[in-house]
Formats: C-alpha cells, sequence, structure tokens
C-alpha cells in the first residue's frame, strides 16, 4: 500500500488524471500531447529488465565507478525551495552505500546522462514516438521521504517509474493565478499542498488539482508547464524522458489562457495578443511577436509565461 501522508486540499477540485493500460503513438499524441494533457500509463515499462534487476549490488557492479555529482538538500527533502542545496561529487558506488545510512538521508541523484552499461535495462517505449524532437534521459535515485515542492519545468516529461512510489499533484497552467506564483524564482509556487495555509492562500481552493500515484513499472505523461509536486516514498528510482517544448505547444496555451481569462490584460491587450496569434504569421513568428507585445506593453502574466523558456528566446 502506498504509505503516504493526506494532503490537507479539502475543498479544491480534485480529479484523477487519466489512466490506460496501453496507447498508440498516434492516439496519445492526438488527445495527450496536443491537448496538453497528462497520462498515466499503467504498466507501461513494466517489463523493463531494470525493475527486478537495479539493486544496488547489480548497480553497484555495472556503474559503480562512475564518479557524478550528488545533491544534499535538507530543504528538498522537506519540501521547500532548494536555497540549501550543495554538490558534492562522488563515486556512484560512495552514494549507494550513503543510501542505507541515517546520515545520508538528504542525497539525492539527478544524472544528466544514463550510465551506458545501464541503457540496454531500460529500451525506448512505443509512446515515445508520439515526441518528434531531441530528448534528454536521466536518472532519479534517493532513499524516499523526499518532497519536492510546487513547481512547473520547460519541457514535457515521461516519468517512468522503476523502483518505489510516486504520488503527484499536478496543476494546469491555467490556474497560475491561484497559486501565488514568485517573482523569483518564476517557476515556483510557495503554496505547501500538503498543509496548504489557507488564511495566506485562500484563492488555492479554486485550483483544479489533479493526482496520480505511480508504482514500479508505471509511465507518468506530464506536459510542458504543468505545475506539479512530488512526493517519493521508499528506495526510489526513476527514468525521466523529457522532451523539449515547440512553437506550437506553446502557442496552444497561450490560446488556452486567453480564452479563460487567466492572463490579467486589459481588453485592448488581450485583443492584440489574439490578432496576433490569428495571424497569417508562421509559429516562431507569431511567439516572437507575442514576446515583443509583452515587453513593450509590461504584460507581467504573459512575460512569465516566456521567463524561464530555455531554448528559443534568450536576451
Amino acid at each position: 500500500m502506498l504509505r503516504v501522508s493526506d494532503l490537507n486540499i479539502k475543498g479544491c477540485k480534485l480529479e484523477p488524471v487519466d489512466s490506460v493500460n496501453t496507447i498508440s503513438a498516434s492516439t496519445f499524441n492526438r488527445d495527450y500531447i496536443a491537448q496538453n494533457r497528462p497520462l498515466l500509463i499503467k504498466g507501461g515499462v513494466a517489463h523493463w529488465d531494470a525493475l527486478p534487476l537495479w539493486n544496488n549490488e547489480y548497480l553497484n557492479r555495472n556503474a559503480g565507478h562512475n564518479v557524478v555529482d550528488i545533491e544534499t538538500s535538507r530543504d528538498q527533502f522537506e519540501g521547500r525551495l532548494f536555497d540549501d542545496a550543495e554538490k558534492v561529487w562522488m563515486p556512484f558506488s560512495r552514494f549507494l552505500e550513503r543510501l542505507t545510512l541515517p546520515s545520508g538521508e538528504t542525497d539525492y541523484f539527478v544524472g544528466s546522462w544514463l550510465f551506458p552499461t545501464l541503457a540496454a535495462d531500460v529500451p525506448d517505449i512505443s509512446a515515445f514516438k508520439a515526441f518528434n524532437m531531441a530528448i534528454k534521459r536521466r536518472m532519479i535515485m534517493s532513499r524516499g521521504g523526499n518532497r519536492i515542492a510546487l513547481h512547473y519545468d520547460w519541457y514535457q516529461n515521461m516519468l517512468c517509474q522503476v523502483a518505489g512510489y510516486k504520488r503527484l499533484v499536478l496543476i494546469d497552467i491555467v490556474d497560475t493565478p491561484f497559486l501565488y506564483p514568485l517573482s523569483s524564482p518564476v517557476n515556483y509556487s510557495p503554496v505547501n499542498v500538503q498543509d496548504v495555509n489557507w488564511s495566506t492562500y485562500p484563492e488555492f481552493c479554486n485550483a483544479t488539482i489533479f493526482q496520480a500515484d505511480i508504482e514500479p513499472g508505471d509511465v507518468l505523461y506530464m506536459p510542458m508547464l504543468w505545475w506539479h509536486a512530488v512526493e517519493s516514498i521508499d528506495r526510489n528510482i526513476m527514468i525521466s524522458q523529457s522532451f523539449y517544448d515547440t512553437d506550437r505547444d506553446l502557442l496552444f496555451i497561450l490560446k488556452k489562457m486567453l480564452a479563460l481569462g487567466r492572463l490579467n490584460l486589459a481588453e485592448k491587450q488581450m485583443n492584440d495578443v489574439w490578432a496576433v496569434l490569428e495571424s497569417d504569421l508562421n509559429d516562431n513568428e507569431k511567439i516572437r511577436a507575442v514576446r515583443r507585445q509583452a515587453n513593450n506593453q509590461s504584460l507581467g502574466d504573459v512575460k512569465r509565461i516566456f521567463a524561464h523558456r530555455q531554448l528559443i528566446f534568450k536576451k
């Protein structure tokens, strides 16, 4: 049974993430990627050799000689922003050993690569074919018991659970006005979803909250710009497959937020942005034109959407 603390989100709209056992790449693309909607694929990587093989002895034997950077952060374990994060370089074998020690409870490994000697244990699956772009594969590992604060990322993610369990709270980017986003870093919210301070954040109850519990073998698709908080339970290993956003993805999100009135724009400003989005410009030109509007007219909520985009816009 999944051992997680109860969420203090009574009164909020709670929805389960859509769940399937199998799905074709074309259907996945049409109904979820193109619609910016999360999806849980139960048992999507249950056939991976990694699930039965990746105990500490196997990992040490096949990858222990690699030197890796380990993040140590009490904040990260308690669900706060990573103000105290430190990185320490060590052999992967030493990290595996530290995970068995009480003093190693704050160690957290996020490998920006996957060890070549382990790659054959985690082959691509058909759902990955729905993305027509480069990927970044990462190995994420901890002893469990850690929480990550509510934030969003600038890429699409396929979270493939190898060991342990995770509970994720997901919130669509359109509900950003209810999350009291920080001015820096702009992709973080101060709301603690496990114990909401309702007197400080009363509007949070207006957000629709999606919840997904994932176990070994499951795959969770998390669209770009979806807010999420994560709790890990037990010895935890996940392979993260990141697919970077396209202009079309961002245009879809802008139109959705405009249609719902979530960008805090005056009528003329809204009409100006709509005029660009409905114009004959190509996708890249539309994005650049909207960004110029946001900068020239000080459209704060629109500027926020661009603030952490990593690939296309750089000052």
